[in-house]
């Protein structure tokens, strides 16, 4: 059956994805404007004539970026949230974009906490990862232990450092919303917005290098960069 795009809502509670990767949504788009056939997206009834989708947001941003207003879609045979968000993580890992190992970690804090109360095990075995990868990404990415089940809150492995310190700020969580890229503008907005919220990691010495490579370029094209400015205003 065909949607609107415009009836479909993002629910993180359902979906595993934190974010949705750009160049796919774009590649995705000019397929579609081509005439390209889709596997439908599969979505869950709201209230209200909405719908939630559980698999297939880089097939809506395409469609979005081609200009359509409605898309080829199914209804989940799952009932309850849980099943839904059981579904959702099974479509997301066997095709399209691969979660990310961060994506992957959120999912493994919900499934091992009081809402599932799944042991490491079981959880390995649904995504398809051994114990020993499970437990490497999950140390490289916990903070505190807020759950009870051995480990806390999950971050980006960029923040690998900070997290062991135990010095994930709340800036820090606010800033990893962002880490998306659809521009080269957002590139260097995320840059300045993580050295303007006082969240660079100085014991990563890669990450203090670039930032030295870029102030000695910003210092070399300064006049490009204000001329370049110029014409922007």
């Amino acid at each position: 059956m065909k949607i609107k795009l415009a009836d479909i809502v993002f629910d993180q509670k359902l979906y595993p994805r934190i974010e949705t990767n750009w160049l796919t949504e774009v590649n995705y788009a000019d397929a579609m404007k081509t005439g390209a056939k889709f596997p439908p997206i599969e979505v869950v009834a709201l209230a209200g004539g909405k719908w939630a989708c559980c698999d297939g947001w880089h097939r809506i941003g395409a469609a979005k970026r081609a200009g359509l207003d409605s898309i080829e879609a199914i209804v989940s045979k799952a009932k309850t949230e849980a099943e839904q968000f059981l579904r959702a993580i099974e479509t997301n890992l066997t095709h399209g974009r691969g979660l990310s190992p961060y994506e992957k970690a959120r999912i493994v804090e919900r499934l091992h906490s009081a809402e599932f109360k799944w042991s490491q095990s079981k959880i390995a075995g649904f995504l398809h990862m051994t114990k020993a990868s499970l437990s490497r990404m999950i140390k490289k990415r916990s903070v505190l232990d807020t759950n009870g089940f051995g480990f806390g809150k999950m971050h980006k492995a960029p923040l690998a450092n900070l997290v062991a310190a135990g010095e994930v700020s709340a800036e820090a969580e606010s800033a990893e919303a962002s880490l998306a890229t659809e521009s080269q503008a957002h590139i260097f907005v995320q840059a300045l917005a993580l050295m303007e919220g006082g969240i660079v990691d100085f014991e990563d010495a890669n990450v203090c290098e670039v930032i030295l490579s870029i102030g000695r370029w910003v210092r070399e094209n300064g006049l490009r960069l204000k001329e370049g400015a110029k014409k922007a205003a």
